[in-house]
């Protein structure tokens, strides 16, 4: 009879290691995925300010051309 209770208790702390350890699991992708999202989004702000700095070189270099000329002048 105490075989058949300690059995018990060996199950259900068996079953509650095992909705810890789904748990943590699905928590540990979840906070996988978030940080995939982070770099994703880290990724693209950084292209964004890469294409401000190109259009701002060339702006500038267009200013720099035309005021040139118009002291040339």
């Amino acid at each position: 009879m105490e075989t058949k209770g300690l059995t018990a208790v060996l199950i259900l702390k068996f079953n509650k290691f095992l909705f810890f350890e789904t748990f943590f699991f699905i928590f540990y992708i979840l906070l996988f995925k978030l940080h995939l999202y982070i770099c994703e989004i880290k990724i693209q702000y950084e292209n964004i300010i890469k294409q401000y700095l190109v259009v701002e070189e060339f702006t500038s270099n267009v200013v720099n051309k035309a005021s040139y000329g118009i002291v040339k002048l």
